[in-house]
């Protein structure tokens, strides 16, 4: 019998983890990994945010522009993900390869 090991997900990594893993995925550009340090939010990522309630957008924003931590299991980085059309695998991927840079 065969065991595969899974590494555990992390439950945070940094933003520039986060917007570099991002651009290694292909999901954002390297470009617009490089103006997230800059607090602008990638376009593709300002229009899954500006589909958002109301209620929700501002929050969005402070948070995809602002936060030096992303949490794994945070609402906002499930609600991107599922936007950007991830997985709850893939995000755990994400997570893991990012921890790694």
């Amino acid at each position: 019998m065969r065991f595969r090991l899974v590494e555990k997900v992390p439950r945070s990594i940094s933003d520039r983890q986060f917007f570099q893993q991002l651009a290694i995925d292909g999901v954002i550009s390297e470009d617009d990994a490089l103006a997230s340090n800059s607090g602008v939010i990638p376009p593709q990522m300002l229009a899954i945010i500006e589909s958002m309630s109301a209620d929700q957008k501002f929050s969005a924003k402070m948070v995809v522009s602002g936060a030096t931590v992303y949490e794994r299991n945070n609402a906002m980085t499930i609600a991107i993900g599922a936007a950007y059309g991830l997985t709850s695998e893939q995000i755990d991927d994400l997570f893991r390869a990012a921890v790694k840079l």
